[in-house]
């Protein structure tokens, strides 16, 4: 119950002006931050709880930062004969801009697209499979079908319901290419089918952009002591006299402290623990210390008596003829 805290944001160390959208969590756990079109641009993102108008000065951590990814807008050249399908869903996606010349990403039917580019083609159903993915990804094939699958959002689709109304099996094939391409039977697009209205749709096309030109990914929030949501599993950290090299070896990348990592290009913000709800709120009293009691025995004679009392038992053993 009561009011939500009061939360200030920085971006790059800079106060970020917000209109968050505070909503509660279930079950009265705690409270949440909305915030929308935060430019992707590799900044530093911020969030610290406050007391008034100053942030809380004490030693437990009360700020969850981010590192965000640096996301250019993506151009697509759109094909006119696809705009009255695409165009709505392009024009409110925030991060592409339709462009005609000097694209990034192209989207057409058939063959009807730029050479050079990575492109979104819808094909006819004379294809083997519903969707056939070119990937530039390095790993086994068991590995790229699960890049491809997870990437383009294909878990939100309901595969079975489109089979149905098919009446053949809806499959995902992925092969290795020099340049990204994602080939889609054009029949998805017909109004007979329901995918086109179904809310994995924007989700396909936003994923499929974004895996096209092989976007940087955003990383979860790290929490030093837990493993970090990246494939990523070697990062350096700096300190004033050297700078350490941290490998996982195949594992999930766990940071031991809080700070900042980085891998190359991409950097790692790493918080020191959880805004769990509690740490909204400072105790209800402060925390009693009862002087110690000068009677009692100190540490080290109960450690002398338990030591003279096992030579004693060891020497009646020994005369009892019970050790060798």
């Amino acid at each position: 119950g009561g009011a939500a805290p009061s939360v200030a944001f920085t971006l790059d160390d800079r106060p970020y002006p917000s209109a968050a959208e505070v909503r509660p969590l279930a079950e009265g756990r705690g409270w949440s931050w909305v915030l929308r079109d935060v430019p992707a641009r590799g900044g530093r993102f911020v969030a610290e709880l406050i007391a008034g108008d100053e942030p809380i000065s004490h030693r437990l951590d009360r700020r969850a930062a981010v590192v965000l990814p640096d996301r250019p807008l993506i151009r697509v050249a759109l094909s006119p004969a696809l705009a009255p399908r695409l165009g709505s869903l392009l024009a409110a996606d925030p991060g592409v801009v339709v462009a005609s010349a000097e694209c990034d990403v192209a989207i057409g039917l058939h063959d009807d697209v730029p050479t050079g580019v990575p492109t979104l083609r819808f094909v006819p159903d004379a294809q083997e499979d519903a969707f056939s993915i070119g990937s530039d990804v390095e790993g086994s094939d068991d590995s790229m079908l699960r890049d491809a699958f997870f990437s383009l959002g294909l878990e939100h689709i309901d595969a079975q319901a489109l089979a149905e109304e098919f009446d053949r099996p809806i499959r995902l094939d992925v092969h290795r290419t020099p340049t990204r391409d994602i080939a889609v039977w054009e029949s998805l697009l017909s109004e007979e089918f329901d995918f086109v209205g179904s809310k994995s749709f924007p989700v396909f096309i936003a994923r499929a952009l974004r895996f096209l030109t092989d976007a940087e990914p955003l990383l979860s929030f790290a929490v030093a002591g837990e493993p970090v949501d990246s494939d990523i599993t070697a990062w350096s950290v700096s300190r004033p006299d050297r700078s350490t090299t941290l490998d996982a070896v195949g594992a999930s990348f766990v940071p031991p402290r809080a700070g900042s990592y980085a891998s190359g290009d991409r950097r790692l913000s790493v918080s020191l623990g959880t805004l769990e709800p509690f740490s909204a709120k400072g105790p209800d009293r402060a925390p009693s210390v009862a002087p110690a009691d000068r009677s009692s025995f100190p540490l080290w004679s109960v450690l002398a008596l338990l030591a003279f009392a096992l030579l004693g038992v060891e020497w009646w053993a020994f005369h009892r003829g019970r050790m060798p």
